[in-house]
């Protein structure tokens, strides 16, 4: 997954990114696991690695929420 290209942005820029996806700690089944199929799949589709996070936005919420 990516959240943004150290060769094009600034860190801070990028680090503030990944901070608002991850708002805070999982407590529960590892995400790579856990995206591993979406990420896939939206892959097969785009045909684009690495796959954006926002392009999994749904199956990246239910870490946090549960749903």
């Amino acid at each position: 997954m990516a959240f943004g290209n150290i060769t094009r942005e600034r860190f801070p820029v990028i680090y503030e990114r990944m901070r608002r996806a991850i708002p805070r700690p999982l407590h529960g089944p590892c995400p790579a696991s856990t995206l591993a199929e979406p990420v896939r799949s939206r892959y097969r589709s785009l045909r684009e690695m690495p796959v954006d996070y926002r392009a999994i936005e749904r199956e990246w919420t239910a870490l946090y929420t549960g749903s």
